[in-house]
């Protein structure tokens, strides 16, 4: 277990002793740093395989990451489908060859509950991020070990080499765990007109290569990038597989959902009270995510107003948003006093029709009232929230 921890059973941060370690691969930097190969045994001991059902046996579905002894970091589109039966999703732990899971290297739970992002956006992969409460401990042995998570103070795009694992799509189908080296890739590149235009976003990392060829392919759907701090010579997991445009297409990097941006939210969801499963009932119990109300925040073209701030990005977000949501309660308030307004004329003016004169022939032969108003409708402008391109 991480031998110091901000919080009780939270996840391991980077700068505290206990988490990333690889007991196996302490020789490894330098090793082995091509792509699309297989890994070691106990190359990556956080790694996980979320398993679905399929006839009579479990298949592989999605990676993911283990937080500490109970808690696993995933990527919420893993739960699209097949989630009401998430109750009978297994996690394997320490796995290196799926088909023949060793018993003294492996170990196997199942799903207690899951949460995925409140702001979790199923059509543009916002927000893709979910964590997963193991029905009991894992016990730490030299195939399974926490990961390290970056704190917000560390400065994570110098971070080199990165690698991808998994046990993705390969060319042999093998169900061998696959390791791949990638480059980080600067988010105002990847969100040019000639990539991504515009679909990347501040809670986004682009990991791959410009010309293609590597990719998350050959890793996972909620599996981790890892990426080494050569000052604590430590791989930590900075994001978590999203999505892509095709597979180790050129200019079409992988997009992972970027650990520090949302770190606050990974350590309050595993380190908060989850309200507990009723086993006998439904052996399974779901914190479900709403969709988000508001867009997206794109990505800025400059970090340099936080740092004069001495704000980080997240919190400037988090005050830009409740600035938006109060400017618009104080518009609404307004324009409730303006209808309220208009309702009050047009009682003032009925009752002084009620007590006015018969109608009186005008000098054009025409009876009119004098009182007679033309009507106008009184409509409310909605306020349309900015939509985030579709990725392909």
């Amino acid at each position: 277990m991480c031998k110091v921890k901000p919080f009780q059973n939270g996840p391991c941060l980077a700068s505290l002793s206990g988490c990333g370690n690889r007991p196996l691969m302490s020789e490894y930097i330098g090793m082995r740093i091509v792509g699309g190969v297989d890994a070691l045994p106990g190359a990556w001991p956080w790694l996980v395989s979320i398993q679905v059902p399929s006839q009579n046996t479990h298949r592989h579905s999605c990676g993911g990451t283990l937080l500490n002894e109970k808690w696993v970091l995933t990527a919420a589109h893993c739960f699209k489908t097949k989630k009401k039966l998430a109750f009978k999703w297994r996690i394997v732990l320490g796995g290196f060859q799926l088909s023949n899971l060793l018993e003294n290297e492996v170990q196997i739970r199942s799903i207690k509950s899951y949460i995925e992002h409140e702001r979790y956006n199923p059509r543009t992969e916002a927000y893709d991020l979910a964590v997963i409460e193991l029905n009991t401990p894992v016990t730490y042995n030299d195939f399974i070990q926490p990961a390290c998570l970056p704190s917000t103070s560390m400065y994570i795009h110098n971070f080199s080499p990165c690698f991808i694992s998994g046990w993705g799509v390969t060319k042999e189908n093998s169900d061998i765990l696959q390791e791949a080296k990638v480059n980080q890739i600067d988010l105002k590149k990847c969100n040019n007109s000639h990539w991504y235009n515009g679909s990347i976003h501040i809670y986004n990392l682009c990991a791959g290569y410009e010309e293609g060829g590597i990719d998350s392919c050959q890793g996972d759907s909620g599996g981790p990038l890892m990426c080494l701090n050569e000052h604590t010579t430590i791989f930590y997991v900075l994001g978590i597989t999203s999505w892509g445009r095709g597979c180790a297409k050129s200019q079409s990097p992988g997009v992972y959902t970027n650990t520090q941006y949302l770190l606050d939210w990974i350590i309050s969801k595993t380190v908060s009270t989850v309200v507990e499963t009723d086993v006998q009932q439904s052996r399974f119990h779901h914190l479900s995510a709403a969709t988000p109300t508001t867009s997206p925040k794109p990505l800025p073209s400059s970090s340099s107003s936080s740092h004069k701030s001495g704000l980080t990005e997240a919190e400037l977000f988090t005050l830009e948003l409740k600035s938006r949501h109060l400017f618009l309660l104080l518009l609404f308030f307004l324009q409730l006093e303006i209808m309220l307004e208009i309702i009050r004329k047009a009682r003032y003016t009925g009752v002084r029709r009620t007590a006015a004169s018969p109608v009186t022939n005008s000098p054009g032969g025409q009876g009119e009232s004098p009182f007679v108003t033309s009507s106008r409708a009184c409509t409310m402008p909605v306020t349309a929230q900015g939509a985030v391109p579709q990725q392909g």
